[in-house]
């Protein structure tokens, strides 16, 4: 199987600060020019995508539900998502297992 890196799409939200939304599109930016330069293949999942799949029970919303499920599947990375503010790790766990799950390889 070929290995491929899955990034979440960004975009602007309605209320969004500058600041916040200027940090956020170079944030992605930059991993999209590691990812490429690597010379990996790169999907860009919509967050409802993967949320649909991996938090299909409705706790999308709730910033908890993304660490809860990934340590309901992945119980043994415990010790990496301790902390609320963990939940990047956690969404980071969840789009690379829906990837597994679903092969959606060819993005967006």
């Amino acid at each position: 199987m070929e290995s491929v890196v899955g990034l979440e799409e960004v975009h602007a939200m309605p209320g969004q600060g500058v600041t916040s939304m200027f940090s956020m599109g170079k944030g992605s930016g930059l991993w999209e020019g590691i990812i490429t330069a690597l010379g990996m293949p790169l999907v860009r999942i919509p967050p409802q995508r993967w949320k649909k799949e991996m938090l299909a029970d409705g706790r999308g919303k709730d910033k908890q539900a993304s660490i809860v499920r990934a340590l309901e599947l992945f119980p043994e990375a415990a010790s990496h998502m301790a902390r609320k503010k963990d939940e990047g790790r956690a969404e980071a766990i969840l789009i690379a297992e829906y990837l597994r799950r679903t092969n959606d390889y060819d993005g967006a």
